[in-house]
């Protein structure tokens, strides 16, 4: 408890004297834990020491989150790196093989990447046009993503966009999982499960360079979504369960076999 007389005009904060004090509503609590309206009379310098105070620690709060969104920024780049370099692997192993090349070009490993490159090749070209499997083709989100890249990044021929695309698509496996490792307070720890994850035996082998097909996706979304429904659970925050949704929708259309899994991950959501 300050007391004061206020015909002294003596800031019960500072001791100073003699000066303009102004009004301060504050509230106090009694010992029942009531809290009781009242005011006060402080002098400027308080006043201002106290603002001096709340803008040094709204600074000090806006500097560590642009730290910790730097942090986080270069942890993604490293990781990204890290799992792109490692998925290159194939490339240096066939490119001592003949038989891996056509028209000078090193082909893709994988028997179903021929479908979806023949259904990039309808939509660029008008090819197979007969072709009774290709009659939908945009119900196929690989073929029409590949035809995408070639059509806005000229330089870039299908050939080449169908051996590069797996380790650049499944590589952004690490951005869901290091959020998810900063949402619960460790981005280090984010950061190594992402290494790792981006490697993952069976997750590696079948997004290795050259092996042009769906389960690039197959993680990358799964994660995704999952980082959504987090951060909508812990920030209590709509827009999430917006994204989530809408990741949720894209999913089956990529790879097919997402629907299986978005029930899953939907109804554990719900349940929680």
């Amino acid at each position: 408890g300050q007391y004061f007389d206020s015909d002294q005009n003596i800031c019960p904060y500072c001791g100073n004297s003699s000066i303009e004090l102004e009004n301060v509503k504050t509230e106090l609590f009694t010992d029942n834990d009531e809290p009781v309206s009242t005011s006060t009379q402080i002098c400027d310098s308080t006043m201002s020491v106290d603002s001096f105070s709340n803008d040094f620690n709204e600074t000090t709060n806006h500097n560590n989150i642009d730290n910790k969104n730097k942090t986080t920024i270069i942890l993604i780049i490293i990781a990204y790196a890290f799992s792109y370099l490692f998925h290159l692997y194939w490339i240096h192993w066939a490119s001592n093989i003949p038989e891996f090349y056509r028209h000078n070009q090193l082909m893709i490993n994988n028997v179903d990447g021929y479908f979806y490159g023949s259904g990039a090749q309808k939509i660029l070209f008008g090819m197979h046009e007969y072709n009774p499997r290709l009659i939908s083709v945009y119900s196929y989100g690989t073929a029409v993503i590949t035809a995408f890249v070639v059509k806005f990044f000229p330089f870039i021929s299908l050939d080449t966009a169908m051996l590069y695309l797996p380790p650049i698509i499944s590589s952004l496996v690490v951005i869901p999982v290091i959020l998810i490792g900063r949402l619960y307070g460790n981005v280090l720890w984010g950061f190594l499960a992402a290494l790792i994850g981006s490697i993952g035996w069976s997750y590696y082998n079948r997004t290795l360079a050259g092996y042009y097909d769906t389960d690039m996706f197959a993680a990358m979304l799964p994660m995704l979504i999952l980082y959504f429904l987090l951060s909508a659970i812990k920030n209590k925050n709509l827009i999430y369960v917006v994204l989530a949704g809408i990741t949720a929708i894209v999913y089956p259309w990529l790879y097919d076999q997402g629907l299986s899994i978005v029930y899953a991950m939907g109804i554990m959501s719900f349940l929680y």
